[in-house]
């Protein structure tokens, strides 16, 4: 045998940077350091005489600028509170009167009871519900949970698009918590987790569903009767979404647990799902029980 020279040189490799997601149902942004993704944008018109910009989705973060009555800005993403992140320039505005204490008190509520938006989508607000994974704006700041009702699973992605890396998988019934949503239907992942989409592209099925505290039976009493947000009722929503969170992955990995035993799995794979059991807080007696299952 004689080995052959290759005397080809190896073309370089060069980075491209973030590459822009291509999605037709909306409006792509330019690709820039306030959206560096590309994400499709919504158009908003303000409604108030001034709409202060905020450094971080917070009434309590520093003001950078302002935009005038009249005025016209785009948004790439929002929270689940109705701060929206402009997509044109840094900063974060409200969306609804009750994100920032210091808009007027007429935005803030009126004899009516109905709340003034301060910021309109140019295209309507049934549009806008339509480009996002969640159209009810929360009253309290902070991450919300979602649960995967797609009996397949959703994955998990470094970025927002569907050709985007793979980095997980999450399952039927499981809980996950996201601190964002895009308007063309993505949810940004808490902790730096990924993306993971909440509807279809193709049937438009929802792919995830969003859970309150409240309808858990988990939230502070009297925090929405009284419309005030307060640090305290902000935590206690956050440690309920937590244990909600935790107690679907220990019931899912019972679950496992006892399809493991049932099956007659060998016993790498049982003591496999006998250990994530143990991690996520499965009793010693409902592991005890699935060993004997196994046994029988």
């Amino acid at each position: 045998w004689t080995r052959l020279e290759d005397n080809r040189t190896a073309a370089p490799l060069e980075p491209c940077g973030d590459l822009r997601i291509n999605n037709p149902s909306n409006d792509a942004g330019a690709t820039n350091s306030s959206n560096p993704l590309g994400l499709p944008t919504q158009e908003f018109v303000v409604e108030t005489k001034a709409l202060p910009i905020r450094a971080e989705p917070s009434s309590q973060a520093p003001v950078s600028g302002a935009k005038k009555l009249g005025e016209r800005v785009r948004a790439c993403e929002e929270t689940f509170d109705g701060w929206v992140k402009l997509a044109d320039e840094p900063g974060w505005i409200p969306r609804a009167a009750h994100c920032d204490e210091t808009l007027s008190a007429s935005l803030r509520g009126s004899a009516s009871g109905k709340e003034q938006l301060p910021l309109l989508p140019v295209r309507g607000l049934p549009a806008l519900e339509r480009a996002l994974a969640v159209c009810l704006l929360a009253r309290l700041p902070g991450r919300q949970m979602f649960e995967v009702v797609c009996e397949r699973g959703v994955r998990v992605c470094r970025e927002p698009s569907q050709d985007a890396l793979q980095s997980g998988t999450h399952s039927f019934g499981e809980f996950v918590l996201a601190q964002s949503q895009t308007y063309h239907g993505w949810i940004r992942l808490a902790d730096d987790e990924g993306w993971m989409p909440a509807l279809d592209v193709i049937g438009g099925a929802r792919l995830l569903q969003n859970v309150r505290p409240e309808e858990l039976q988990l939230a502070s009493p009297g925090a929405a009767g009284e419309g005030q947000v307060e640090g305290a009722g902000n935590a206690e929503a956050e440690e309920a979404a937590r244990a909600a969170a935790a107690e679907a992955a220990r019931r899912q990995a019972l679950r496992a647990l006892e399809v493991a035993a049932m099956s007659g799995a060998n016993t790498a794979n049982f003591c496999a799902a006998m250990e994530v059991a143990r991690g996520r807080g499965v009793s010693k007696k409902d592991i005890a029980r699935c060993n004997a299952m196994r046994t029988d």
